[in-house]
């Protein structure tokens, strides 16, 4: 029986030092594609709504934000809605994010699985007090406040046995000082299974239907690219991801991502931020799972500027 279990596992082993090598080679690939097409540096973070990059959920910010062909919980809603067609129970998540700057992140998302697919809603919202504003000869003009919020409603439904798909509609506000607006914006997303252990994933985020217009300048979203691939090894618990990002104001990068889980209830993560040279960064968490109910944690380190702390609960019911 041992040996027939240490062959079953030497197995799925080498399965997965197969995915790893397809991994590697395709991230490879696609940086290379991608950084091809890459927006030039006068562009960085140019675009309005910049908040809708940060991430949702201490666990995937704790595998660097590589989630695009894993997203097989309730934070589909933020990566990709296609991830959503996986999920049999309905889920409630909340995840909190003690940023930088004094910045505050927060994300709230629930699902509902039905017959012919998954429906969810979700709430984002970043805020900022107490900022100091200067005019353009650098005289102090006194403090002010900005703050951003998105509301999105998603759905995810399979395509056949091994594809699925999945989208957002999103209401988008910005406010800075007594600036607002509102806009509206689109997330695409599409996921392929090719065997037991792995998957692929590609997301295309915040297209925008609407843009803001905080002064007398139409201002479109960051859009993204995302292609991603995963390997699940149940046998060992083990979860690998690895994606590549194309940003429509910045140079594409690489994220990716390892879970180790024990007993499945303790489970540790690191992963690798990729980004501009001062963004990169590696990053750790852990969560325990008792019962329906989940807690996790991550950090994330930004340099000079600190370090970011995420906390996340997710409840099935």
């Amino acid at each position: 029986m041992n040996t027939l279990l240490f062959h079953g596992h030497g197995y799925s082993f080498r399965k997965a030092a197969e995915i790893l090598i397809l991994m590697f080679i395709t991230s490879m690939l696609l940086v290379s594609i991608l950084t091809s097409t890459a927006a030039a540096a006068g562009s960085v973070a140019t675009k309005s709504g910049q908040f809708l990059k940060i991430g949702a959920g201490a666990r995937a910010m704790a595998m660097g934000g590589a989630q695009v062909a894993l997203a097989d919980d309730a934070y589909a809603l933020y990566w990709n809605p296609a991830g959503l067609s996986t999920i049999k129970r309905r889920e409630t998540i909340f995840s909190y994010m003690f940023h930088v700057q004094e910045m505050k992140v927060g994300y709230l998302g629930v699902i509902t699985p039905h017959k012919k697919g998954v429906m969810g809603a979700s709430i984002s919202y970043l805020t900022h007090d107490n900022i100091l504003g200067y005019d353009h000869v650098a005289k102090s003009t006194g403090w002010f406040e900005a703050g951003d919020m998105a509301v999105d409603v998603s759905y995810g439904q399979k395509v056949g046995k091994r594809f699925s798909a999945g989208a957002n509609i999103k209401l988008i506000s910005e406010k800075i000082d007594t600036n607002q607006d509102i806009g509206l914006g689109l997330d695409l997303g599409g996921m392929f299974w090719m065997n037991k252990y792995a998957s692929m994933g590609a997301v295309l985020k915040n297209v925008a239907l609407k843009e803001l217009q905080l002064d007398k300048k139409k201002e479109a979203f960051p859009t993204t690219l995302t292609i991603g691939i995963a390997c699940q090894i149940p046998e060992a618990d083990l979860n690998l991801t690895c994606d590549a990002t194309i940003p429509s104001d910045n140079n594409a990068y690489l994220n990716a991502g390892v879970e180790y889980s024990y007993q499945h209830s303790l489970t540790a993560r690191l992963g690798v931020r990729g980004g501009p040279a001062n963004d990169s960064a590696l990053t750790a968490g852990f969560g325990y799972s008792f019962g329906l109910f989940g807690i996790d944690y991550a950090i994330e380190p930004f340099g000079d500027m600190g370090s970011s702390h995420h906390v996340s609960v997710q409840y099935r019911f």
